[in-house]
């Protein structure tokens, strides 16, 4: 799967949720807790991490099959079964559009109709 994030971007959880349910289950049962992305806020990107694991194991131990992302604002223990922190899917986030309107070009076309 394509991914086109890289580190230090700003980026919008569209999460759905449905694979939260399984995973916050699995990392409670091993004792580790886990902050979750919430879906609608800004997250920074703080690594990419390709997940071998697929999403055809067990309800509670999938792996996301797809880049996974680490994000600055969640910080979670390391998962004793991967020896890594938990990855959100790559696909549940979009870029975050930062780019600031300048309505200056339509003034300066007021200013030519008003001449």
């Amino acid at each position: 799967m394509k991914c086109d994030f890289h580190i230090g971007q700003k980026v919008v959880c569209i999460a759905r949720g449905d694979w939260r349910k399984a995973k916050i289950k699995y990392l409670y049962r091993v004792g580790i807790g886990l902050n979750v992305p919430v879906s609608g806020q800004v997250y920074t990107i703080r690594d990419l991490v390709w997940d071998d694991r697929g999403p055809d194991g067990p309800d509670d131990v999938k792996g996301i099959g797809a880049v996974g992302v680490l994000l600055m604002e969640v910080v979670n223990g390391i998962d004793p079964d991967t020896g890594i922190e938990s990855l959100w899917p790559s696909y549940e986030f979009k870029p975050l559009n930062e780019s600031k309107t300048d309505i200056g070009v339509f003034t300066k076309m007021l200013d030519k109709v008003d001449a």
